[in-house]
């Protein structure tokens, strides 16, 4: 099993029918989630939404009049309710610069993931430019023990656990570059 996290409510039409997807803030603790409350992110049906708060820089920063009140969700508990066995072969994460916030929500003692695929650069952050929101989320996975392949996907750091069926394959596949 495995699930994609993008920053949009209505992004469900154009992903696989597999796939998990949420329609929560998934950066939220379990106390803002037990208190109800809510993240503002900008509305629209485009995969690039972000926090309409001004935290993180989106292609929307500079039109907030579209606003939409999603509500907190801390993610390791809704995990484990989706995969009750606490294992995600695969898990997505293309969140528009709020990687690290999500990554955080993750308690990895209690879910084992074995492939993150997490986007690493894009318009705002950019490929060889210093970004903050990039080196935190790969702090937080090297952090958690996951190794780093940089150069597998475009635009986006895969991280394997040492644990993971795969990373060996991966490993040989990369030495044949």
């Amino acid at each position: 099993m495995f699930c994609i996290l993008y920053p949009n409510n209505n992004f469900s039409t154009h992903t696989h029918t597999q796939a998990h997807r949420f329609n929560f803030a998934p950066t939220c603790t379990v106390e803002e989630e037990a208190n109800n409350k809510t993240i503002l992110f900008d509305n629209t049906i485009y995969t690039n939404a972000g926090l309409a708060d001004g935290s993180v820089v989106t292609a929307y920063a500079k039109i907030r009049e579209k606003a939409l009140d999603v509500p907190c969700g801390h993610l390791t508990t809704v995990l484990l309710d989706i995969f009750p066995q606490g294992h995600v072969t695969l898990f997505s994460l293309d969140v528009e610069g709020s990687e690290h916030l999500v990554l955080k929500q993750i308690d990895f003692k209690k879910v084992f993931i074995e492939v993150f695929m997490i986007e690493s650069w894009n318009t705002y952050c950019q490929k060889n430019a210093e970004c903050e929101s990039r080196n935190a989320f790969r702090k937080i996975m090297r952090d958690a023990g996951y190794e780093k392949f940089s150069k597998i996907i475009h635009k986006s750091d895969l991280f394997i656990h040492p644990k993971s069926r795969y990373l060996q394959k991966v490993k040989r596949l990369t030495k044949l570059e």
